[in-house]
């Protein structure tokens, strides 16, 4: 009698899909008549939202039994009555098999080609972060070449004994505003977080 009763429900429930998918199906052939084209496509978005929904009910079903626990006998899932699972609780499939199938075919597409965009602006942010990583590297490299240049000890280690005598003083004292500039420069691109 008990048993009756299960596969009654479990017959609602699967005319509930099979209704649902009814109107699925006879707004697709009304889309159908109006266009003239796309039939495939209509019949997969259909299916895709059917297994979407019943994706759904297996994630509330998973969610239900995990946090259910463990019961007073110590036996992991089970209520007084024996079980939290029958004919009737579990989401069975809402289509045919070969349309679910396409369903299911159609919601893994879905999910890749959204995994695809992610990863795209993912690999944009970090080619992002790549492109500002060498502008910081190119910058450190620029300020140590500056500064072998233009550090007044290393200019005049270099250049001194190549110095017109009448101007030493003078070329000297520009080398270092130069690298008074070029320090004071660098820490400043320091501060905006640049170098």
């Amino acid at each position: 009698m008990q048993e009756e009763a299960l596969q009654d429900k479990m017959r609602q429930q699967q005319q509930s899909w099979r209704a649902g998918w009814g109107r699925e199906e006879s707004s697709a052939a009304g889309e159908r008549h109006g266009s003239g084209h796309g039939i495939a496509a209509q019949a997969a978005r259909a299916w895709l939202r059917a297994v979407q929904q019943h994706e759904r009910q297996w994630a509330a079903l998973e969610a239900s039994i995990s946090s259910i626990g463990s019961g007073s006998d110590g036996q992991e899932g089970k209520s007084s009555s024996g079980g939290t699972l029958g004919l009737a609780t579990v989401p069975w499939p809402p289509l045919a098999s070969t349309e679910y199938v396409a369903g299911l075919a159609a919601l893994e597409q879905q999910e890749a080609e959204q995994q695809r965009r992610q990863q795209r602006q993912a690999g944009a942010q970090q080619q992002e972060q790549e492109q500002r990583s060498a502008w910081q590297r190119a910058q450190r490299r620029a300020y140590a070449r500056a500064c072998l240049r233009w550090h007044p000890d290393k200019f005049e280690a270099r250049w001194g004994q190549h110095l017109a005598a009448a101007e030493r003083a003078a070329v000297l004292a520009r080398v270092q505003e130069v690298s008074q500039g070029i320090n004071a420069a660098w820490e400043q691109l320091q501060q905006e977080g640049g170098g």
